[in-house]
């Protein structure tokens, strides 16, 4: 909706040591700043809740060139879930 990307794609990678979900738009991107010091509670949201189940949030952007999320997960972590 904000990103005016007319593209999404979602890819999720499961192996036996690891699970990955990266999503992907041709939006209009972020500010680097934006996903690191939000104001808001959108961005801090996911990488707490990444955080919880033992993940890592990566945010890809360069404004005007789309945006890519990455969601890493280690077995060890999701196991105990």
């Amino acid at each position: 909706k904000h990103s005016c990307a007319t593209e999404m794609n979602l890819t999720l990678y499961y192996t036996q040591d690891s699970f990955r979900m990266q999503i992907t738009d041709n939006g209009i991107g972020l500010p680097a700043e934006k996903t690191t010091a939000s104001p808001g509670i959108g961005f801090n949201n996911m990488y707490e809740r990444a955080s919880l189940v033992g993940g890592e949030l990566i945010i890809d952007t360069i404004a005007g060139a789309g945006c890519t999320i990455t969601l890493s997960i280690e077995k060890v972590a999701y196991s105990n879930l």
